[in-house]
């Protein structure tokens, strides 16, 4: 089941997360792959040798995560910013960050639901064949992931594990 999340998860956020404008890294994404504006789901797709339709479809569908993408990922933005504004006051207001908590809690919920409907649609257009090699290639980034933040803690390099910021 876990591994189910994870492949969500990675397809889907591939549209979400760099949709949003992000600091580049000499030209690299976040796990040192070459970034080309497309996101890292296009990344892991050139490997699978796939025909022109597919191509297309894999692009269509791209876009329109994209677009998806950017409404939710700036929804949540507002409501990460508004909680920290919230939290940094002097008196808290409980009942405002319980407000904001739960109004994350439903982005959060339509975020995995985007993802689950966009897994659903790469799955279609890719043969079984193709969709072994991109797990294969899922797999890849999420151990590099793994390698990449071990140690850190449920705060990652925040909390002064290894990677510390």
């Amino acid at each position: 089941m876990k591994r189910l999340y994870t492949i969500i998860l990675v397809i889907g956020l591939s549209g979400a997360l760099f949709a949003a404008e992000q600091p580049t890294n000499g030209g690299k994404g976040p796990l040192g792959e070459p970034k080309d504006g497309k996101g890292m789901m296009m990344n892991m797709v050139k490997d699978l040798d796939l025909s022109k339709d597919q191509r297309e479809k894999v692009e269509h569908l791209r876009k329109d995560q994209e677009k998806e993408g950017r409404e939710v990922g700036k929804e949540l933005r507002s409501r990460h910013q508004a909680l920290r504004k919230e939290l940094a006051k002097s008196e808290i207001d409980d009942r405002k960050v319980d407000e904001i908590v739960n109004q994350l809690a439903d982005d959060q919920k339509k975020v995995l639901q985007e993802h689950v409907k966009y897994a659903k649609e790469y799955k279609k257009i890719l043969t079984p064949e193709q969709q072994k090699k991109l797990n294969d290639h899922i797999d890849k980034m999420e151990k590099k992931m793994q390698d990449r933040h071990a140690g850190e803690g449920l705060m990652g390099g925040m909390m002064g594990g290894p990677k510390h910021r």
